[in-house]
């Protein structure tokens, strides 16, 4: 699990029923992104539902250990990321597309998109450092944000392993859901691994010369298109939250 702790509380009962339980409860291991500071500020603006008025609790941190008592939990204050090495290519073709007026300058969408990354090779590490202490090797890994709502049960034993599984959403078959992914050790090593990878990967593809729309999803799909990890999509009923 990665990125920021939220709805803790609301989404628990879901990823409980339909992905702990299905997979006889599994081990958690979490990178959280929380700082005191951050329960006072919007952690989103813009889109749907009213994002900008949501909080962060205070009590995050104790709640997920309280919740799903993790293996491995790393828990760090939030950071501002620059690309100040991109090429001028690059970063106008970000400011192309700006996330909204409030971020003319793509720097939010940027910066958010680094954290993400890095929040998932964190958590992975924590995993991986796991095995390698205590000798074991798990068959299956499941990454999942913590605001999370699913009403379908995912079970690994009903996968076939070699293949890189997300939550189909309906989207255009450039992308890759981020939401719920699936998969072996060594397939979720090369996808968190994306975090190495995120500058090559925006200069590659996501320059003014090329024209393609910046996304987490559609550089998740390059990520495990270049490393030859094929993927497929399940409709596992998911949703976050709204209100």
């Amino acid at each position: 699990m990665s990125g920021q702790p939220r709805f803790l509380e609301r989404c628990y009962p879901y990823i409980h029923e339909f992905i702990l339980k299905p997979n006889g409860m599994l081990d958690i291991f979490a990178h959280l992104w929380w700082s005191e500071e951050t329960c006072d500020v919007p952690y989103k603006y813009g889109g749907d539902g009213g994002w900008k008025h949501q909080r962060i609790s205070p009590q995050a941190p104790e709640t997920f250990r309280k919740l799903y008592e993790p293996k491995g939990l790393c828990i760090e204050p939030p950071r501002k990321w620059s690309l100040l090495s991109a090429s001028p290519s690059a970063m106008e073709g970000l400011r192309s597309q700006a996330a909204s007026e409030e971020d003319p300058s793509c720097d939010r969408l940027v910066s958010n998109s680094i954290s993400m990354w890095n929040s998932i090779y964190k958590a992975n590490l924590l995993r991986k450092e796991y095995e390698w202490a205590n000798h074991i090797r798990y068959d299956w890994i499941i990454r999942i944000r913590t605001d999370l709502e699913i009403y379908t049960p995912v079970v690994c034993a009903e996968l076939a392993a070699g293949t890189f599984y997300f939550s189909d959403i309906g989207q255009p078959e450039q992308f890759v859901c981020d939401w719920l992914n699936v998969s072996t050790g060594s397939q979720m090593d090369a996808a968190s691994s994306l975090w190495y990878d995120f500058e090559k990967l925006l200069e590659t593809h996501y320059s003014a010369a090329t024209g393609e729309k910046f996304s987490n999803e559609h550089m998740l799909r390059h990520k495990l298109t270049d490393a030859g990890i094929p993927t497929q999509g399940v409709k596992w009923r998911v949703t976050l939250p709204r209100f």
